[in-house]
């Protein structure tokens, strides 16, 4: 540009050769390095009214109306008004905060998006006014909140030196250890007093599921099962036919406790079986509850559950599928049919 200022008798430059400069196609949507006729036309219509700039006669080139004067001058008055402006959201563009700044007083000439070393934006923009004063205007502005975020300004030293400083601080921070996840003893609200173990005769509860463990517990025929369970405060029930025994646990040891007075001196009957139920106690709850925690961790790594996973294939879906306690009919990780979703 400087030699073409230079070597130009006085020192214009041509209309079609700024049109082709990234910044000036990008603005005129020019897909080629050659302007038509009427895009120049409309470039020196524009440039008409500038106070800074005048055409040659013909209209195709264009000057300075005043000497640039010295260099290093033009700098420094250019550095005093020019400004660091962060943070930005990362699809922010150049016409978007010259309109943004406009909007609200301010005339922005110029302003370029700071880049990283590979090119990337690095969330900052230079932003240069026009006039000085408004640089300590625009730093007590309360309504300069771009996006939402208050905006910082700095200069480019200050900048820079922040940006030093917070890139020291975390070079100096520990790394970050990475601790193990501590495997669960028990699971949530497995204590003594609230599962209920449900003993069939001969060891073996042939002919029965788990609407005949709930019938068993007072379940009218045709009750919704999720009811019956909320009001009797029963979470879960672990049972496959031809188990020896059936495992109830409770939300509450109230709950626990008003479904074992209801069993006549502990006995329960299920089908056509006479069982014993009593409270798991001791080493025998204790193992009970490591298993429960067990399978509630494996189907937190494998993203299962209760709403876990995509599918209804095995840990995921619903109910937890297969990742979980035996399946059974009431829904609890097992087939339960479509009304039964889980407990």
């Amino acid at each position: 540009m400087r030699e073409q200022v230079q070597t130009n008798e006085g020192g214009y430059v041509s209309l079609a050769l700024l049109c082709t400069f990234k910044r000036m196609k990008s603005i005129l949507g020019m897909k080629t390095d050659e302007p038509s006729e009427r895009v120049l036309a409309g470039v020196a219509g524009t440039l008409q009214s500038s106070l800074a700039l005048e055409l040659s006669e013909d209209g195709k080139k264009i000057r300075r109306k005043a000497a640039i004067g010295n260099l290093d001058d033009v700098r420094k008055e250019i550095d005093a008004r020019t400004i660091v402006v962060s943070p930005l959201p990362y699809d922010v563009s150049i016409e978007d905060l010259q309109s943004w700044f406009g909007s609200r007083g301010y005339v922005v000439p110029c302003a370029r998006l700071k880049r990283g070393a590979k090119g990337q934006f690095s969330g900052a923009a230079v932003i240069e006014f026009s006039e000085v004063p408004d640089i300590a205007r625009a730093k007590v502005d309360p309504m300069l909140a771009y996006d939402g975020a208050l905006l910082r300004f700095e200069t480019n030293t200050e900048h820079s030196d922040r940006l030093a400083k917070e890139e020291t601080e975390e070079n100096a921070r520990p790394p970050m250890r990475i601790v193990a996840a501590v495997k669960p003893q028990y699971a949530p609200a497995m204590q003594d007093g609230m599962v209920l173990k449900v003993s069939f005769p001969n060891g073996c509860g042939a002919d029965v599921d788990r609407d005949d463990i709930l019938k068993s517990f007072g379940m009218s025929p045709g009750e919704d099962m999720r009811d019956f369970k909320r009001s009797k405060g029963i979470a879960f029930i672990e049972f496959d036919e031809g188990d020896a025994a059936a495992t109830v646990r409770f939300l509450a040891e109230d709950k626990a406790k008003e479904a074992l007075e209801a069993c006549a001196e502990g006995k329960l009957k299920v089908g056509d079986h006479e069982c014993t139920v009593a409270f798991m106690e001791g080493e025998e709850l204790e193992a009970y509850a490591q298993k429960v925690a067990d399978i509630m961790s494996n189907k937190d790594r494998n993203g299962g559950g209760r709403g876990g996973g995509r599918g209804r294939g095995r840990g995921g879906g619903r109910g937890g599928g297969r990742g979980g306690f035996k399946r059974g009919r009431d829904g609890d990780g097992g087939h339960g049919g479509k009304r039964h979703r889980g407990n």
